[in-house]
């Protein structure tokens, strides 16, 4: 899912040293399998690039579109809720409830959502399945966490 410019895939790789600390980074797939230095392109330290890419995921799921999508569904539940409010209150709880979904669970959610991930000078440019917005968008099951948002909101 972690690719560079040139289209060369990023592959996980982890070191534990021998006071238990683990390391966890992405290497070009060229360098894990020709040897160091045979692209130059430096490791990425995992916790920094999956953190900007849930970021990413989370702006989206917090964004104006995402309450303006959901919108039918939160007047159905709170015909008195201003649009204002629910954005509020979706900034506010949605990483409450990120944080509390399972690490598998996180996992699939972005990669249902991201297609590819590009890295570039700049930084990290995310590529989206927006096929699979359509399923978030539509009604949501209760145990969901478009589910609990909503109920968030009827609260």
């Amino acid at each position: 899912m972690l690719f560079t410019e040139e289209g060369d895939c990023y592959l996980p790789v982890a070191t534990k040293k021998p006071n238990g600390k683990v390391y966890r980074y992405y290497v070009v797939n060229k360098n894990q399998n020709m040897g160091a230095g045979t692209v130059p392109i430096l490791n990425l330290p995992a916790n920094d690039s999956e953190a900007h890419v849930i970021k990413e995921v989370l702006d989206v799921l917090r964004s104006g579109e995402m309450v303006h999508q959901c919108w039918e569904q939160i007047t159905a539940l709170r015909p008195d809720f201003s649009e204002p409010e629910a954005m509020v209150l979706l900034f506010k709880n949605t990483a409450m409830i990120w944080d509390s979904i399972a690490p598998q669970f996180k996992l699939d959610i972005v990669r249902s959502l991201v297609r590819r991930v590009t890295v570039t000078p700049e930084g990290f440019k995310v590529q989206w399945r927006y096929e699979a917005w359509s399923t978030l968008l539509s009604d949501p099951p209760r145990d969901s966490v478009a589910g609990e948002l909503l109920e968030l909101v009827a609260a």
